[in-house]
């Protein structure tokens, strides 16, 4: 009995050290996703931005000349 005991709390202890090494492989993944999810979110944001200051240099030009297309 006790035996049985001891190999069923070992297997239930293997399975849940899978199970935390699992879960904190996950996160670990998930942070760098995260990382790199907010690495992109910046650059483009960054873009936006870059386009922004374009579109109202053309819209300045477009202001001067009032002639030619600077449609995107």
């Amino acid at each position: 009995m006790l035996s049985g005991v001891d190999d069923r709390e070992r297997g239930v202890n293997r399975l849940t050290a899978r199970f935390f090494c699992c879960s904190r492989l996950k996160k670990r993944r998930i942070r760098d996703n995260m990382i790199l999810i907010n690495k992109k979110l910046s650059s483009f944001t960054g873009k936006m931005k870059a386009l922004q200051k374009t579109r109202r240099q053309v819209h300045k030009q477009r202001e001067r000349r009032k002639t030619g297309c600077f449609n995107n």
